[in-house]
């Protein structure tokens, strides 16, 4: 991709494989105009939250195909205007929504899915049909001179700056009730993050669901990822990391949190 290079992987969990559940992760990488586009989301997974894998896959495909189109059609202020920003913010969650409604009309809940649920959940689910489908949602649009992020929920993002030894964890990672931020709650656009960095300071970025932090002990631990990674890469280069990130998060998950990872790593160019 010449300006950066890219590494990821997105693996079920230690627990869901053992419980026989979907990865409720999802991921959507690609390259437009010479801009990078990355979604990585986190269906909630709970018992109300019973269709949260194929939200997941909306949310990154939604975000995704909105942007892309926005670049295609140099409409692309959104890297630069926090007005803008916020309004793409808003039409994501709004069309993620669409898309949502549109596959319950045709797919509408199913007694098995509904049965064994609380009657709190059931009206809780009668308010509010997004709940089903509930997901978080970070989205990286990188070009040669900047790298916007939008973030809604409790994924990771680690910025390796050039001349920092450690790392910064971006993670807003507010709570609503005991259920993180979501593309399910009302307004979801005003819950974003949206923040940006100059890629001339940046060395690597890597985004990850909070399957990955999760199961580390310590912020040193997880915030040393991307070192390795950096070292891997400069010494055997990105396809390396390509070829063994999927059992390097399968053992991760093993032995850490045991929850679904997905995890996108970029490597800057100078």
């Amino acid at each position: 991709m010449g300006m950066f290079e890219v590494a990821y992987s997105s693996v079920r969990g230690n627990l869901h494989s053992l419980r026989a559940l979907p990865n409720q992760d999802a991921i959507d990488i690609r390259e437009v105009n010479e801009t990078l586009i990355v979604s990585i989301a986190d269906g909630h997974g709970s018992q109300t939250c019973f269709r949260s894998d194929l939200g997941s896959k909306m949310a990154v495909e939604t975000a995704n195909v909105l942007i892309a189109d926005r670049i295609l059609n140099q409409n692309a202020d959104f890297m630069t205007c926090d007005e803008d920003a916020r309004d793409l913010c808003r039409e994501i969650a709004g069309l993620w929504t669409k898309t949502v409604l549109h596959h319950l009309g045709k797919n509408a809940f199913e007694d098995d899915e509904v049965k064994n649920l609380s009657s709190a959940k059931q009206r809780d689910l009668g308010k509010n049909a997004l709940l089903a489908y509930g997901t978080t949602l970070m989205t990286l649009v990188i070009t040669k001179t900047r790298a916007l992020v939008l973030n809604i929920g409790d994924a990771e993002l680690l910025i390796k700056y050039k001349h920092s030894e450690e790392p910064e964890i971006l993670n807003r990672n507010k709570r609503v009730g005991n259920e993180t931020e979501s593309l399910a709650l009302k307004d979801a656009h005003d819950y974003y993050i949206v923040k940006r960095f100059e890629m001339d300071k940046l060395e690597a970025l890597l985004a990850a669901t909070d399957g990955y932090p999760n199961s580390f002990k310590q912020d040193s631990g997880y915030s040393q990822v991307i070192d390795d990674l950096l070292q891997i890469q400069k010494e055997h280069g990105i396809e390396a990391i390509q070829s063994n990130l999927p059992n390097w998060l399968e053992d991760t998950s093993i032995n850490g949190s045991g929850d679904d990872i997905t995890a996108c790593f970029v490597a800057c160019i100078s």
